[in-house]
């Protein structure tokens, strides 16, 4: 008798030990409040329609999964022993039914699915015996995004925080000036993105950003200096009075290569160009930083490193969208406005040539010219700022001559700058305002 109940012992442990179990009965795991967590690739197993210690048939199980994003959910269940079983997937109150299956096999439920927790529900349909129970899950995220960072110019300073990046996670970039370097500014094309050396945002397309790096004035270089043989008078064609205009815009570093030419009369007619080149240097030294060229050149017309920095800067937009005009003789209103907005540029912070119209300047308006109306609406304002501040005066009569407004002015020359005048302008900027 002792035998017999030895073999029959033997055989109930043979066939047990072929269907590993987790004793999930033990866990309590029969109400969604004692749910287990079901791990991505992990295997659950258990058995149904069997009495329990408590003398409780066990008829169902409780299971939960946390899907970090969205994407697609795939359950499948197993079951043998005569077992027929029936899987279902709730919504995270565990009683709104999402995606019923039933089964005596193996059969997958697939769900596409939110971020959030999730309920599966395994019970006994008939029968009774084993089941496995396992969960995978696809992520349904869009390609990575690639984040490129560059310094320009590449000595001025170092960028990290580049490379791919998955969609909609955080990115940081960060610019770091090298000595006698400093940062300007995050650029996307030409426009400037942020002024913080750590920009932050989210991945949610392909980005091409430029750190912006200027030198400080006394650090330009060698180039962009003033030749080291100039004379301590000019020796350029000029006028009398003009002498001590020419040579304190010297000492001030303020006349650009482009006039230091021994061709260069200074009696002549400024052009765009020139004036331009004038401009950037008297934002040099009210900033004491130095100014770069635009990486994207709008114009069709000229590829003057001096216009593309006053473009960078926002001194200039230029005569339209793709044309700057370099020839062209400078007129007074045009004088007036490009250097307001280096002022402007330089003394009011977060300020743009696109979002000129959200800033004012504070100073007292002069009397009316007698030719106001012949003054541009767009250069007004700053007519007014440079007759406040002594920078640029009227012709005589209560008169501005802002541009030419005929034919036979535009002949004459009527209102233009001659080189001499802007230089002594441009001195008066840096005396007067900086």
């Amino acid at each position: 008798m002792k035998k017999r109940f030895f073999a029959i012992a033997i055989v109930l442990v043979l066939s047990l030990s072929l269907f590993p179990i987790i004793p999930t009965a033990a866990a309590d795991n029969t109400t969604p409040g004692n749910a287990i967590q079901l791990q991505f690739g992990s295997v659950a197993t258990g058995q149904l329609g069997f009495t329990g210690p408590d003398g409780v048939m066990d008829t169902e199980f409780w299971y939960y999964v946390d899907i970090p994003g969205n994407g697609n959910l795939s359950i499948t269940s197993t079951a043998s022993g005569g077992l027929s079983q029936l899987v279902q997937l709730y919504a995270s109150d565990a009683s709104t039914r999402m995606a019923p299956g039933n089964f005596t096999t193996a059969r997958s439920i697939e769900s596409a699915l939110q971020a959030g927790r999730y309920y599966i529900r395994i019970y006994r349909y008939s029968a009774s015996g084993s089941f496995t129970l396992t969960a995978t899950f696809a992520s349904e995220q869009q390609p990575p995004h690639n984040i490129t960072a560059t310094a320009l110019p590449a000595d001025g300073g170092s960028v990290s925080g580049g490379g791919t990046h998955i969609q909609g996670t955080t990115v940081t970039l960060t610019a770091t000036p090298n000595s006698d370097w400093t940062f300007i500014g995050w650029y996307e094309g030409s426009t400037r993105v942020s002024t913080n050396a750590t920009f932050t945002f989210s991945a949610t397309a392909n980005r091409t950003l430029q750190a912006q790096f200027v030198q400080s004035v006394g650090q330009q270089p060698q180039e962009d200096a003033p030749p080291a043989n100039i004379p301590d008078t000019i020796q350029n064609p000029h006028s009398a009075w003009a002498t001590p205009e020419l040579q304190r815009a010297i000492e001030l570093n303020l006349i650009p290569q482009s006039l230091l030419q021994p061709s260069i009369d200074y009696r002549d007619p400024i052009t765009r160009a020139e004036f331009a080149a004038v401009s950037v240097r008297v934002f040099e030294s009210l900033s004491g930083t130095g100014a770069i060229p635009a990486v994207n050149n709008p114009f069709t017309d000229t590829s003057d490193a001096e216009v593309l920095k006053a473009y960078n800067v926002g001194i200039t937009t230029g005569t339209s969208a793709t044309t700057f005009s370099p020839g062209t003789l400078l007129n007074r209103e045009q004088a007036a406005t490009m250097l307001t907005r280096v002022f402007k540029r330089v003394s009011l912070q977060g300020w743009t040539i696109q979002a000129d119209s959200q800033f004012t300047l504070p100073f007292t308006r002069p009397a009316p010219f007698g030719d106001d109306a012949q003054i541009s609406d767009w250069a007004k304002d700053s007519v007014y700022f440079m007759a406040a501040n002594g920078i640029i005066q009227g012709v005589g009569s209560n008169m501005f001559a802002p541009r030419a407004a005929t034919s036979a002015q535009q002949a004459a020359g009527y209102a233009t700058a001659t080189r001499e005048q802007a230089l002594a302008i441009a001195v008066r900027m840096v005396e007067n305002l900086g």
